[in-house]
């Protein structure tokens, strides 16, 4: 945005800070790692935009700090660990550039802080319909991204060429990753801000999310169900949901997506892992191995931290996790060997030990029960409180996924994931006259 001066015209630092987060949010949403591996190893595009906006920071001048419970933790749980990193460096001799690498899932969380600095500018020049509107307009662009990107997956993995130093390929699809955005605009179309007919696409990938992941389909469903209320649309959604199932079932459908498929079977096996994991198993085997080798390897680190007693202090944050407890499963290479133990807490808890990865549960703690605070006892607008419901439903969603999945350490979900947080601490500092709240906006009354 551009504002006069006293002698020329000049833009507003925290306009362009707000426009760098939003190209960034759309751009992980849409096509996942391969936009995380835009740049050349080490500096990457999300490394190379935090520099930039720290810079845009600089730059304007006037930092306010969150005035939240879950920020102050935060910062106490990176700063203990910018101790352990010297300390892993300095007194355990581990590699500098591996050591940092382990530490993006923490430092990441700047991208909190830069989302909390522009929006609390942004929200000064800007009313909460706008900036609700705007973030639901990049629904066209994301939702194509993610279906270039499928299709990509589907046909054309073995044509296309690798990221360097990598094997990723530059169109890639991963159903955690995907599974947030969809139920971001899942929210947003329930309340009113996407046409009637973007459901019907957004369940299309949601299809695809939810059978390559049963965390994708434990994460929308959880979400789904505790964004409430139900109204209209969300009873259109379950008669759809209802229809699609149906629809595989009688035409036994199936699509492939690598070692698991779209097909009732498929369905089935995923939901039955919840409820009953034996029969699970005679459907897709995959679905019991793959829980049973994170929980040994889960069981490893518990175990090890306990006995060892690593309370200020764990392994350090260089070392390769999946080699020392024994479950490599890739070879090695530049970028994308196996590191991590598919669980965010027990990768903190084996680095860092039971104080850090303690504090960093009590951060998202404290952030979820700050939000559910503030949207039952503060007024909001319309706009505001459907922002905060999607930001609360998506951050349990990514807890979800981490909790199983190499997923809060990697840049195309930490990113979007703490620029949400960010905005969320934003949008809990501003409150609006009682007489303003849950005031609907025209064209979305009748939602």
């Amino acid at each position: 945005m551009l504002i006069k001066g006293s002698s020329k015209w000049v833009v507003r630092p925290s306009v362009l800070l707000g426009g760098l987060l939003l190209v960034l949010v759309a751009g992980y949403w849409a096509f996942s790692r391969a936009f995380g591996y835009i740049g050349y190893y080490p500096l990457l595009i999300g490394e190379a935009a935090m520099l930039t906006g720290l810079a845009l920071v600089v730059w304007s001048g006037g930092f306010r700090f969150p005035h939240q419970l879950s920020a102050w933790l935060f910062v106490f749980v990176f700063l203990l660990g910018l101790g352990q990193i010297i300390y892993s460096v300095w007194f355990f001799e581990q590699p500098p550039l591996e050591v940092i690498r382990s530490f993006a899932t923490l430092y990441y969380g700047i991208y909190g802080f830069l989302a909390y600095f522009a929006a609390r500018k942004l929200l000064a020049l800007l009313d909460d319909l706008t900036l609700a509107r705007l973030m639901s307009k990049m629904a066209w662009a994301v939702l194509l991204g993610m279906s270039i990107s499928i299709a990509g997956f589907i046909f054309l993995v073995d044509f296309l060429p690798h990221f360097p130093q990598t094997t990723v390929p530059i169109l890639t699809y991963k159903p955690t990753d995907a599974i947030i955005p969809l139920l971001f605009f899942t929210v947003m179309w329930v309340r009113g801000y996407l046409p009637p007919a973007f459901i019907a696409w957004i369940l299309v990938l949601v299809a695809f999310a939810a059978a390559r992941s049963r965390s994708s389909l434990a994460a929308y469903v959880l979400g789904f169900v505790l964004q409430g209320p139900f109204k209209l649309r969300s009873l259109w959604l379950i008669v759809v949901v209802f229809a699609a199932v149906s629809m595989l079932a009688i035409f036994d459908v199936r699509i492939s997506m690598g070692y698991r498929e779209i097909s009732i079977n498929q369905l089935a096996a995923n939901v039955l892992f919840f409820l009953e994991p034996d029969q699970a198993a005679q459907l897709d085997s995959t679905t019991t191995q793959n829980a049973n080798w994170r929980s040994a390897w889960w069981t490893a680190i518990w175990n090890e931290a306990v006995a060892n007693e690593y309370y200020f202090m764990g392994l350090g944050w260089g070392i390769n996790l999946a080699d020392h407890y024994g479950f490599q499963t890739v070879e090695a290479d530049t970028l994308n060997v196996l590191r991590n133990p598919h669980n965010a807490f027990m990768g903190i808890l084996a680095r860092g030990g039971w104080v850090i990865s303690i504090a960093w549960l009590l951060t998202y703690i404290a952030f979820l029960l700050a939000v559910a605070w503030s949207l039952t006892r503060k007024h909001y607008s319309y706009a505001a409180r459907t922002l905060l419901m999607a930001i609360f439903v998506c951050t349990i969603a990514n807890l979800i996924n981490g909790a199983t999945d190499v997923y809060l350490e990697s840049p195309q979900v930490a990113i979007p994931h703490w620029i949400l947080i960010g905005l969320g601490w934003a949008l809990m500092a501003k409150e609006t006259r009682p007489s303003t709240v849950s005031k609907i906006p025209r064209g979305l009354e009748n939602q």
